[in-house]
């Protein structure tokens, strides 16, 4: 009989938010041979029409509170509660709920893997209390979890010693995109390409003011700009800059996304908290030069490839070079490193390996 194993902690598969969510999607699709998998999903993410129970041979639980916020609390635990029930094995993504581990063990010792992500709690969205809590939670994750997963080797680091038997370093992979041609319509521009969410820890500011004193270049924001307050501020201060456009997010159409990513002059990724981040891999996998934001987690990502700025005006003079042979050589080394080191099957692999099958 194939063991029950729960992916709790993300939005909900199909991907319609972040890395967790990609990360659910594309390892039960690898992993659904092996296992009797269930993944919690908040319902807030999907209209009702697309709340089916099945989907491509997984169970999804909907729950109807947002995965996000202050209700993540809330989703947090149900999905445990549930998950604590019925599960095998749980792979908890995330590690907001960390303090719930403790009582969730004492009733039963359940193999729980904690997916830490980055380090929470220094985003600068958060004030003093959500950072002390989230810090608490991320202690408790290393101290009552069985096993700690983290996506990027420089995480390890913030680990005390006496955890580090428990550490797993798992990534992403980028085999999951789509083969396209580029379309007319993106091939004839020229712009830089930014997928983020809008949150101040991914830097757009820095990277719209560099654009404001360039003229032979335009910006493509992809990013849930609506749904943020600092989302909404960024659209309406970019409003008047003419070769700067921010669009909403695109989770139905990979085919359309890869073509933004496929006809852009360059990829810039902004990100300066966390670890790797599964839309960095993606755009490595592509073959375009990319700039990045100047960081330990970003330069292991990269495997120091890239090309890396920390301010506007350091970004600005890579722009402006952007089309010399180095940078697009750059490009295609990362790509080829990408496609290498980032595979989804040796993701399965690992995971396989952690569970003991």
């Amino acid at each position: 009989m194939k063991l029950k194993l729960f992916i709790v902690g993300s939005a909900g598969v199909p991907a319609r938010y972040g890395g967790f969510e990609t990360f659910a999607e594309n390892v039960s699709l690898r992993l659904s041979q092996d296992f009797n998998i269930y993944i919690t999903c908040s319902s807030k993410f999907y209209t009702y029409e697309n709340r089916q129970k099945n989907w491509n041979n997984l169970t999804r639980i909907f729950i109807p509170v947002r995965a996000n916020g202050y209700q993540s609390l809330i989703y947090d635990f149900i999905s445990l509660a549930i998950a604590h029930s019925q599960a095998d094995f749980i792979i908890m993504l995330g590690s907001g709920s960390g303090l719930m581990l403790p009582f969730f063990k004492i009733l039963k010792k359940l193999p729980v893997a904690v997916h830490i992500d980055g380090i929470e709690w220094k985003r600068e969205k958060w004030n003093y209390f959500a950072r002390t809590f989230l810090w608490l939670n991320y202690r408790f994750c290393l101290k009552f979890s069985h096993y700690i997963i983290v996506d990027n080797k420089a995480l390890i680091k913030n680990i005390p010693g006496k955890y580090l038997s428990k550490v797993i370093n798992i990534s992403y992979g980028c085999e999951h995109l789509p083969e396209v041609k580029i379309n007319p319509t993106f091939s004839g521009l020229s712009y830089a390409l930014v997928i983020a969410r809008a949150e101040p820890e991914n830097n757009l500011e820095m990277i719209i003011n560099a654009f404001i004193s360039i003229s032979y270049l335009n910006l493509i924001i992809i990013s849930n700009w609506k749904y943020t307050k600092y989302g909404r501020w960024l659209f309406r201060n970019t409003k008047n800059i003419t070769n700067v456009q921010m669009i909403s997010p695109i989770y139905d159409d990979k085919e359309l996304l890869q073509q933004y990513r496929m006809g852009c002059s360059v990829y810039i990724h902004g990100h300066s908290a966390g670890g790797t981040n599964p839309s960095l891999i993606e755009a490595m996998s592509t073959g375009k030069p990319i700039l990045v934001f100047d960081n330990d987690f970003n330069r292991v990502t990269t495997s120091n490839m890239a090309y890396y700025f920390n301010n506007t005006l350091t970004l600005r003079l890579h722009l402006n070079m952007i089309k010399e042979e180095k940078y697009l050589l750059s490009g295609q080394n990362l790509k080829v490193f990408a496609r290498h080191e980032y595979s989804w099957n040796k993701v399965s692999q690992k995971i396989l390996s952690l569970i003991g099958q």
